[in-house]
């Protein structure tokens, strides 16, 4: 499976620090039908833990 960011979402996950081993294991439990809401046309909602917020 092949996983693609947009700028504008990368640029948000930097700052949020979000890793991206993160990221690709909320993939693998969408994948799996682990999500917290289907929005329609293929759109999940999936939540991620940040690893530290800085300050």
């Amino acid at each position: 499976m092949r996983i693609f960011k947009s700028k504008w979402f990368a640029k948000f996950a930097r700052k949020s620090c979000i890793e991206d081993n993160a990221l690709k294991t909320a993939v693998a439990e969408i994948d799996a039908g682990n999500f917290d809401a289907g929005l329609g046309g293929y759109v999940y909602k999936q939540r991620i833990a940040r690893t530290k917020l800085d300050p």
